[in-house]
């Protein structure tokens, strides 16, 4: 009987001793924090945030955000000129962006073909480590309408519309 009074004890005193540590918290930091926000409203304005109200959760996100520090443009060929092409980037939101990029003697084109699948899981069947792709370097010739293009500039392109390109990589892919 004795032992079960003692553990009774032992309960109670745990109880009472998370009680008081709760209301201890709650009166020291939660009130506190809430009495201060009265005397001074503009810190309670400051800790407020406005809720968002999404209308429908399936509408696409409109504007286009900000880049400030734009280096490279990933895009399809819409047109060739002489040594200038009009590159079309599709967005993450689903806008597109029209880019004229001037090519001239310094930048370097590279296509970057893919290799067939079957060759990569043989080579990966057989232990080898291989690129799934190969690389050449090319000319303006190589350029045709519909290609997919990553553009990098020597400078921050943000918010022109035409650039010089540094490089040029022309991706390919092989049918199987």
């Amino acid at each position: 009987m004795k032992k079960e009074n003692l553990s009774l004890i032992v309960i109670g005193a745990i109880a009472l001793v998370v009680g008081f540590g709760g209301w201890y918290l709650y009166s020291n930091y939660f009130v506190s924090r809430r009495d201060q926000n009265f005397k001074d409203p503009e810190i309670g304005r400051q800790q407020q945030s406005t809720p968002t109200v999404i209308s429908d959760p399936f509408d696409k996100p409109t504007g286009v955000p900000t880049r400030t520090n734009l280096l490279s443009v990933k895009g399809v060929i819409l047109s060739i000129g002489d040594s200038l092409l009009t590159i079309e980037e599709t967005l993450a939101n689903g806008d597109k962006i029209n880019w004229t990029v001037l090519v001239n003697e310094s930048t370097e084109i590279v296509k970057r073909i893919d290799r067939p699948i079957e060759e990569v899981r043989k080579s990966i069947e057989e232990g080898n480590r291989i690129r799934p792709y190969t690389e050449e370097s090319a000319d303006f010739s190589a350029f045709e309408t519909g290609q997919n293009l990553i553009i990098n500039a020597s400078d921050n392109i943000a918010g022109k519309s035409e650039f010089i390109a540094r490089d040029i990589t022309i991706h390919i892919k092989e049918s199987n």
